[in-house]
């Protein structure tokens, strides 16, 4: 039986309909990628994948040990990328308590749910990537995420 192969994948939407961009793998930095998931198969697949493309990676069980995380180190990483439907705090919520402690963390939710307009109510500038996604997928919304917190971040002012 001869298949046809299927065109490379394509970059996962961000939520309403929009694409996410490309990042060039020269203009990815590695970063430490705070990652949340009650399922630990799942947070183990994920992990690795975020390893594989060079980020380090701090895992957390579920929301509440996310902000203990923060709440002990606000400094400890440069992203968050969480589960959407987790027990006891949602994706959402985790995202926006998250900011509430590090004003600016980028933010990814990940979701098993079709509809990614029921995540509507998400912190602003927090991608939506639905599973399953692609080790490409999940990278590229974590540069994009990054880029985008970076844009809006405010600057420092040096004097002279």
């Amino acid at each position: 039986l001869w298949l046809p192969r299927a065109p490379d994948a394509q970059p996962s939407k961000a939520g309403k309909g929009e694409a996410t961009p490309v990042i060039d793998d020269a203009d990815r930095p590695k970063l430490r990628i705070l990652l949340a998931d009650d399922h630990p198969g799942v947070r183990a697949t994920t992990a690795a994948m975020l390893q594989d493309a060079g980020h380090d990676v701090v895992q957390a069980s579920g929301g509440a040990e996310v902000l203990a995380i923060l709440e002990e180190r606000s400094d400890c990483c440069r992203g968050l990328v969480s589960d959407y439907a987790m027990p006891a705090i949602s994706g959402v919520e985790v995202v926006r308590r998250a900011r509430a402690l590090r004003p600016g963390l980028p933010g990814i939710i990940i979701t098993g749910y079709a509809d990614t307009d029921s995540i509507a109510n998400r912190p602003a500038d927090t991608i939506v990537l639905a599973k399953p996604f692609t080790p490409d997928q999940l990278n590229n919304a974590v540069h994009v995420a990054y880029r985008r917190m970076e844009r809006t971040a405010p600057r420092a002012v040096v004097n002279g």
